[in-house]
């Protein structure tokens, strides 16, 4: 996770489409919390939204509760969800970069920054939306491949 934060802070900014650049730990961490449940999405979003915390000039933890949250309902979710639901982490990244977003902005404003709601909705949350929801096949697609490879599937003799 450290390292997908690093590569966000570092690499993302140069591949912008719209003007933003891709949230690649929660993509991640929604992505691995719709696989793996509540518990490791949690611990995913822990320790991504600490690095994220540590790299960025926000106020601190802002990140971190931030991901802690859509961590934990990515994991609800895809408890409670058909996990051959192929619309699911479409869905699940566009209400998590939402609320993502929302929470970060909320932290800005706790912190006593001026936060221009409408102008950032529009250049910066929306067009975020968009990407991620377009990043989430890629990053999806590697969490699964990362998933059957820490976890294979057991062999059973019938």
């Amino acid at each position: 996770m450290s390292l997908l934060a690093l590569a966000q802070s570092t690499m993302a900014p140069h591949v912008r489409l719209f003007g933003v650049a891709p949230d690649i730990v929660l993509l991640f961490t929604v992505s691995w919390a719709l696989l793996q449940g509540v518990r490791e999405g949690l611990l995913v979003a822990l320790i991504g939204g600490l690095a994220l915390d540590a790299l960025s000039a926000g106020p601190f933890g802002g990140q971190t509760v931030a991901l802690l949250i859509v961590g934990a309902l990515a994991g609800i979710s895809g408890a409670n969800i058909f996990r051959t639901e192929r619309l699911l982490p479409y869905a699940a990244i566009v209400v998590a970069t939402l609320l993502y977003y929302l929470v970060l902005l909320l932290a800005l404003t706790a912190a006593g920054r001026v936060v221009p709601w409408g102008a950032l909705a529009l250049r910066l949350v929306l067009p975020a939306v968009a990407i991620n929801a377009i990043a989430m096949f890629v990053v999806h697609n590697a969490s699964c491949w990362a998933r059957g490879f820490l976890y294979p599937s057991p062999v059973e003799w019938e």
